[in-house]
């Protein structure tokens, strides 16, 4: 609902924009819905995407630039050696941790930006030592208590596709491999390709629309484990 600015009387939008000589695309039958569900409504594909609202970090989620002393900057340093990446990268990619919530104590957090919002984060465990403990896992994702939206519905990286606009995109599973590969391009030069992650060995309908968007894009790359690639495709 929405009211006039200058005698204060109330209608609903769509009413108000019929009045005024707007023909819609496709006419609401019942033009008296809830105007969140028509904003909110899923696109012309049938696929919701959610807008890229920012999120909150896990609590006392610190950066690695803001405390670089601090014994977790060391541990998860030795992670990114281990790696075979650079303390540097991790900070470019603003990498933090925290010391106040349990759950996340034990993860390297990454957070996911996309038009420089952060809109999701994955932990990876920078003690091996620690894999059995949790259950075998060395990565963490958020639970739905946590964050509404879930993997499905971000790619990280993105902003990076917004800003260069490349002919070229290579898709991977894993956050550590695009930082991988954008070190990569960065050592040959590769000025014309960029390297997302979907988080997992394959891709969602949401994150296939995401992408399709872009069409200065005029190549694909694939760059999964073999195990995975029937999947993905």
């Amino acid at each position: 609902m929405t009211s006039c600015w200058r005698c204060n009387v109330g209608g609903h939008i769509v009413s108000w924009a019929r009045k005024l000589g707007i023909v819609f695309e496709t006419e609401l039958d019942d033009i008296q819905r809830d105007i969140h569900q028509i904003l909110n409504a899923p696109d012309t594909s049938g696929i919701f995407i959610p807008p890229p609202n920012a999120v909150s970090l896990p609590k006392g989620f610190t950066r690695l630039t803001e405390r670089p002393d601090s014994v977790y900057s060391k541990w998860i340093k030795e992670m990114a050696e281990r790696k075979n990446l650079s303390y540097r990268d991790f900070t470019e990619a603003g990498v933090g941790f925290t010391k106040t919530d349990p759950k996340w104590e034990p993860f390297a957090i990454f957070p996911v930006t996309e038009f420089g919002n952060v809109v999701y984060y994955q932990g990876r465990l920078y003690d091996d030592d620690q894999k059995e403990e949790l259950g075998g896992t060395t990565k963490r994702f958020p639970s739905r208590h946590e964050l509404q939206y879930g993997a499905r519905y971000w790619l990280y990286n993105i902003d990076e596709v917004m800003a260069v606009k490349p002919p070229r995109v290579v898709i991977v599973e894993a956050i550590l491999s695009v930082l991988s590969l954008k070190r990569a391009f960065w050592e040959n030069e590769w000025k014309n390709t960029v390297a997302v992650a979907s988080f997992r060995s394959g891709m969602s309908r949401e994150q296939i629309e995401k992408l399709s968007r872009y069409t200065f894009v005029k190549e694909w790359c694939l760059l999964f484990d073999a195990d995975a690639l029937d999947k993905a495709f």
